[in-house]
């Protein structure tokens, strides 16, 4: 298992633009179980309202952001 490193989080440059955010920033990725800080990518065409985490960053783990039997958490995005 290779673990990657940098922890990203993707969302679309308008919501971003909306949001007051930058592309290569730090953001804060709250959810009701969990917060991490992660450099934001941003990316055109992206659909808005949905943020995306991969799974395999050494120092965020994204499982911390769910429930049990809960399919898709819901986060906040702030600068960080």
């Amino acid at each position: 298992l290779n673990l990657l490193k940098g922890a990203v989080v993707e969302m679309s440059d308008e919501d971003a633009a909306e949001l007051g955010l930058q592309s290569g920033g730090k953001v804060s990725v709250k959810g009701n179980h969990y917060e991490a800080t992660l450099t934001l990518r941003t990316k055109a065409g992206w659909k808005r309202g949905v943020v995306f985490i991969g799974e395999n960053y050494d120092e965020v783990p994204v499982y911390r952001f769910f429930a049990r039997g809960e399919a898709v958490p819901g986060v906040s995005v702030t600068g960080a």
